[in-house]
């Protein structure tokens, strides 16, 4: 019995995986400067991720792998060049109810992460955000995702909302802005009363 069914399976499962890697860490850095990045940037970053994490589990469900088989089939790709005969000669598992229900688990928990950090974005939003939320509505995964899919071709779509030339922007470092000055608005900065 082979380690998988294709000998071009562990080829594809390895870009699927650098694919979800690269969306994954892409995402967690915008999110680590979410100061800087805004909440539709996140989502099509976050949402491209789990999409490839729901089509490697289904990926799993349908071949009966299990994950042990999957990270196997990807260490064989290398076994050769890194001297590893034992991983060549690796015989899959099959795929347990245990293993799917903790496979099934993690992809849960990481889409509620996910879902919960989009809902309570704390760092910049951009203007189509800050009209969505004058006007109360709720923050949409699908419309973020859709509307960077869009901001592809227009990249100041995105711009943060109050990022216009005219107002000067805080030094780097510095979280409370120019000292005597209170931001009233996008483009007004009005002198704030002396501090004791």
């Amino acid at each position: 019995m082979n380690a998988v069914p294709s000998p071009l399976l562990p080829l594809f499962l390895s870009m699927v995986l650098i694919v979800i890697v690269f969306f994954a860490i892409r995402a967690l850095f915008v999110w680590w400067r979410r100061e800087h990045y805004t909440r539709e940037r996140f989502a099509f970053l976050g949402f491209a991720a789990m999409v490839g994490l729901v089509g490697l589990f289904l990926m799993q469900l349908s071949l009966g792998i299990s994950p042990a088989t999957i990270a196997m089939a990807l260490v064989s790709l290398f076994a050769e060049s890194l001297g590893l005969e034992s991983a060549k000669a690796y015989t899959p598992k099959p795929l347990t109810p245990l293993a799917s229900a903790l496979s099934m688990l993690v992809l849960f928990g990481l889409g509620l992460l996910y879902w919960r950090i989009h809902r309570n974005w704390g760092g910049a939003i951009s203007r189509r955000q800050q009209e969505r939320d004058e006007r109360r509505e709720p923050p949409s995964i699908l419309a973020d995702v859709v509307f960077r899919v869009s901001a592809f071709r227009e990249p100041q779509l995105l711009e943060s909302y109050g990022s216009t030339p005219d107002v000067p922007q805080p030094p780097a470092g510095r979280r409370g802005g120019y000292p005597g000055l209170a931001r009233k608005g996008p483009r007004s900065l009005v002198a704030s009363p002396a501090q004791p």
